[in-house]
C-alpha cells in the first residue's frame, strides 16, 4: 500500500509540473530587423530546445524561472529569465568573430582569411608531441601537401620534405626555413672524400622544438613573392616562444621525453645452407663469399674448439667426418646485431614578464642512441629571447640560440664497410660476435691478435665484420652554431611602422673520419 501511495505522489508531481509549463513564443531578428533563421533557442541546463523558423519565429515549452538561451554563430548569445510574460522578442548583435592569425614575411601577422594564398599553421605542442629528433620529421602527417622522408634509421640522420612535390629533377627541392624572420641554412653537407658514406644531419635538426611557438607553412608561389627565389619550393616560417606581456610574474617549465625505436623490417635471409657453393663447404679461411654450400643439418663442429682461428666452436666438417665432435652447427641470426634505440630529450625554460618587457631563457639537452651499436647523436641548445617597449612607439627585440650538436656515425650504403651489406652477406654459419656476450666492446669479436680483421671472408676481400665497422671505421662530427636576430620596430602613426631586423646564422662543422687498414 505504501508503494502505491508513493507512485501516486510522483505521478501527481509530474502532472503538476506539466500543468505549470507554458508556451513561450516570439521572434529573433538581427540589428537590421531581418529574421535570424536557424538560431538556437534552448532552456539552459536542459536538453530542451528548438530553432527559429524562416520568419525568425520560435515556440518552446518552459516554466517560470527557466532561462532561455538564444545563440547563433557570429552573434552574441542572449539569456532571458522566463517570468509572467509568454512572449519574448530578441534582437541579436553581432559578436566577435574568431580569426586565425598566421605569421608571414618578416614576422608580420595577418589573418589567414585575408590572405590570397594557401597557408597552414601547426602549433608548437603538435611539433613537440611527435617525439622526433628532427624538426622536419616532426612535421610528417601534420600539413597537407607536405611529404616528409627520413634518409635512414640512424641516430642524427637527415630528413627531407617537399611541399606540393618536386619542382626540379636536378636541383634543390627543399623549402626555405625561416626562424623569427631570419632565413636559416638546412643543408646536408656531404664530405668531399667519396669514402664517407654515413647518415649526416640536415641542419634543421639543430632547432630546439621546445622553443617553437608555432610553424606556418607557405605553399606555392606565395612564398616566392615574400622571400624571393630561395623560397621557390615553399617556406617554413617558425616563430619561437618569447612570453606575453602582462602582470609581472616568473614561470619555470621543465619537460622530458623518452622515445624507444627498433627495426621493423629486414631482408629475408636463408638459413638452410652453409658457407660455400655447389654443396661443398668453404670456410672463412678460403675467402669464399658464397652461401649455397651443403645443408647445415648435415654438418658438425670438429674437435678443434679453442684452437681454430675463425670460430671459438671449432671448424665445420661433415657429420660423418672422423674429426666430427657430434655437436650440431649453430645457425646465426645476423640481425641480432641491432639493439633498441633510445632518445631522451630534456628542456628547462624560465620566462619572466611584466607590462612592458618579456624574457625567456631555455636550456635543452638531447641524447639519441641509435639501433646500431655505438651510433649516437647529441645536441645542446641554449636559447634567449627578450622584448621591451620604449614608450608607445618603439619596440625592441633580441633572439639568440646557440647549438652544439654532433655524433658518432656509422658507415652504410654500398661500400665494403656498409653495416647492412656486412650483415646480409655473412653466411648463416659464421658468428660475427665470435660467441662473446659483449662483442661491441670486445675486440676479440672482430680482430685477430696480429691486428687483421676477423670476418666471414678472411683476407683483403669481402665486406667488413659489422663490429669492425662500428669500432674501426667511424665518422665523428661536431657542429657549433649561432642563430640570432635583433628586431627594432618604430610606429610613427597607428597605420605605419618601420621595422629593422638584422639576423645571423653561422656554424662550424668539424668532422673526423678514420678507416682501419
Amino acid at each position: 500500500m505504501k508503494q502505491f501511495f508513493l507512485a501516486i505522489s510522483f505521478l501527481m508531481l509530474g502532472f503538476a509540473t506539466v500543468l505549470a509549463q507554458k508556451t513561450i513564443s516570439g521572434t529573433v531578428t538581427d540589428e537590421g530587423g531581418e529574421p535570424v533563421i536557424g538560431a538556437n533557442v534552448s532552456i539552459k541546463g536542459t536538453g530542451t530546445g528548438t530553432i527559429t523558423e524562416f520568419d525568425g519565429t520560435y515556440s518552446i515549452q518552459a516554466n517560470d524561472g527557466d532561462v532561455l538561451e538564444i545563440s547563433y554563430t557570429g552573434y552574441q548569445t542572449i539569456e532571458q529569465v522566463v517570468a509572467d510574460g509568454a512572449s519574448y522578442d530578441f534582437t541579436m548583435a553581432e559578436g566577435v568573430v574568431l580569426t586565425d592569425v598566421v605569421v608571414t614575411a618578416l614576422g608580420i601577422k595577418k589573418e589567414e582569411k585575408a590572405l590570397g594564398y594557401s597557408v597552414q599553421k601547426v602549433g608548437g605542442e603538435e611539433v613537440t608531441g611527435a617525439g622526433e629528433t628532427n624538426l622536419v620529421q616532426a612535421l610528417a602527417g601534420k600539413v597537407a601537401g607536405v611529404q616528409v622522408t627520413g634518409s635512414s634509421g640512424a641516430a642524427g640522420g637527415a630528413s627531407y620534405f617537399l611541399i606540393r612535390g618536386a619542382n626540379t629533377i636536378n636541383g634543390n627541392n627543399q623549402p626555405l626555413i625561416v626562424v623569427d624572420g631570419v632565413p636559416i641554412d638546412n643543408s646536408q653537407l656531404r664530405s668531399g672524400d667519396a669514402v664517407a658514406s654515413v647518415a649526416f644531419s640536415n641542419r634543421a635538426i639543430d632547432i630546439n622544438q621546445e622553443d617553437i611557438e608555432e610553424v606556418t607553412v607557405l605553399k606555392g608561389a606565395a612564398a616566392t613573392a615574400l622571400y624571393g627565389s630561395q623560397a621557390g619550393n615553399g617556406a617554413i616560417i617558425i616563430t619561437t616562444k618569447k612570453g606575453k606581456r602582462g602582470k609581472q610574474k616568473v614561470t619555470v617549465d621543465f619537460s622530458t621525453n623518452v622515445t624507444f625505436s627498433s627495426i621493423t623490417q629486414t631482408p629475408e635471409l636463408q638459413n638452410q645452407f652453409a658457407q660455400g657453393r655447389f654443396q661443398t663447404y668453404e670456410g672463412p679461411e678460403t675467402g669464399s663469399g658464397y652461401s649455397y654450400g651443403p645443408a647445415i643439418s648435415g654438418l658438425s663442429y670438429a674437435n678443434d674448439a679453442g684452437t681454430y682461428l675463425h670460430d671459438v666452436n671449432g671448424s665445420i666438417v661433415s657429420s660423418d667426418d672422423p674429426n666430427a665432435s657430434g655437436r650440431p652447427v649453430n645457425v646465426y641470426d645476423q640481425y641480432d646485431f641491432f639493439q633498441t634505440g633510445v632518445s631522451n630529450k630534456n628542456n628547462l625554460a624560465v620566462t619572466a614578464v611584466n607590462e612592458t618587457s618579456t624574457m625567456r631563457l631555455s636550456l635543452g639537452y638531447q641524447y639519441d642512441q641509435g639501433i646500431i651499436p655505438l651510433n649516437d647523436f647529441q645536441k645542446v641548445n641554449v636559447g634567449f629571447n627578450a622584448t621591451t617597449k620604449l614608450g608607445d612607439k618603439i619596440d625592441l627585440g633580441l633572439g639568440v640560440n646557440y647549438v652544439n650538436s654532433g655524433g658518432y656515425r656509422i658507415e652504410q650504403g654500398s661500400n665494403t664497410s656498409g653495416v647492412m651489406l656486412g650483415l646480409t652477406r655473412t653466411a648463416p654459419t659464421f658468428d660475427n660476435a665470435n660467441g662473446l656476450e659483449d662483442p661491441v666492446n670486445n675486440p676479440a669479436a672482430y680482430i685477430f691478435a696480429d691486428g687483421t680483421q676477423r670476418k666471414y671472408r678472411y683476407g683483403n676481400t669481402g665486406y667488413d665484420n659489422p663490429y669492425w665497422t662500428i669500432n674501426q671505421n667511424p665518422l665523428e662530427d661536431r657542429v657549433n652554431r649561432i642563430i640570432g636576430n635583433i628586431n627594432i620596430e618604430y610606429r610613427p602613426t597607428s597605420w605605419f611602422k618601420i621595422q629593422y631586423r638584422p639576423g645571423i646564422d653561422y656554424y662550424s662543422d668539424f668532422r673526423s673520419q678514420r678507416f682501419a687498414i
